[in-house]
């Protein structure tokens, strides 16, 4: 096959590949590392965790395989079904990581306020994971079919040209924005409780725990808040936006990968 007539897109295809090469076996090792802890003792927040690690895993996956895409143009002209395949499992895996990140906000101050147990999985967890996850293979599947997300040089973006387009991506914005809202304020929620309730928390390591978690997902929200705004900004009109912008907000979706397990080693241990 040959190489990429234009330089910039080779070099976009390289930074997409060096980025996301090292991303796929972390999260797999976050993935097992969790899932070994788990089976100490079955453990609600280790599961909702591991749930947003393999989104991120998906998502790294799909990072890794769009490098080559670049490098080499022949790989564009594979069937569309396939490369829509690839594209839509990113984007839908990522509304699944933001869903996710929020069911785990509530389920931490349920957890926090004695009521819910974090030893226990209930019926209406199950439930609302179990809707989220059928409205998302909809969405995949519809993405596959109509390319209502598309691979546009040299990110992957809505196709407005596809009718349901803009429909999908008020949708999206709509529950990113929701997801958003929740997982901000029940983080919020945790730390002020913490702090006006101090004395009546006798046990530092799990003040020390739950501010951790806070912390970390906090953190994460308010990157992929502003990631994702001026991601939208920069591909709404893909033609008006220049080439280094789309792949730089590209990046940025892939450096946030790497967060949450870094900061998931770093603060918490895997002690939940």
């Amino acid at each position: 096959m040959e190489l990429n007539p234009d330089s910039e897109e080779i070099w976009f295809g390289i930074v997409y590949f060096v980025l996301s090469a090292p991303q796929v076996p972390l999260t797999l090792l976050v993935i097992i590392s969790v899932y070994r802890k788990n089976q100490e003792g079955s453990n609600l927040t280790y599961k909702l965790v591991n749930v947003i690690n393999f989104t991120q895993f998906v998502q790294s996956t799909g990072h890794l395989l769009t490098a080559p895409i670049l490098i080499w143009p022949a790989l564009q002209k594979m069937p569309p079904v396939v490369l829509q395949a690839v594209g839509c499992a990113m984007i839908i895996f990522f509304e699944a990581e933001l869903m996710t990140m929020a069911l785990l906000a509530v389920c931490r101050i349920l957890i926090f306020k004695k009521f819910l147990k974090n030893t226990k999985t209930s019926i209406w967890i199950k439930f609302i994971f179990l809707l989220g996850a059928l409205f998302l293979l909809f969405a995949y599947i519809t993405g596959v079919i109509t390319g209502y997300w598309t691979f546009v040089l040299p990110v992957w973006t809505f196709n407005y040209n596809v009718h349901c387009a803009k429909y999908m991506a008020i949708l999206f914005a709509t529950m990113n924005l929701i997801s958003f809202f929740i997982t901000y304020t029940c983080y919020i929620t945790i730390v002020f409780i913490i702090y006006v309730k101090k004395r009546k928390i006798t046990s530092a390591p799990k003040r020390r725990d739950e501010i951790a978690i806070a912390s970390q997902y906090t953190f994460i929200t308010v990157y992929a808040t502003i990631t994702l705004a001026f991601w939208n900004l920069s591909n709404y009109r893909p033609d008006n936006a220049s080439k280094s912008v789309r792949a730089i907000m590209n990046i940025c979706w892939q450096v946030g990968i790497y967060i949450n397990p870094i900061l998931l080693l770093i603060l918490n241990r895997l002690n939940f």
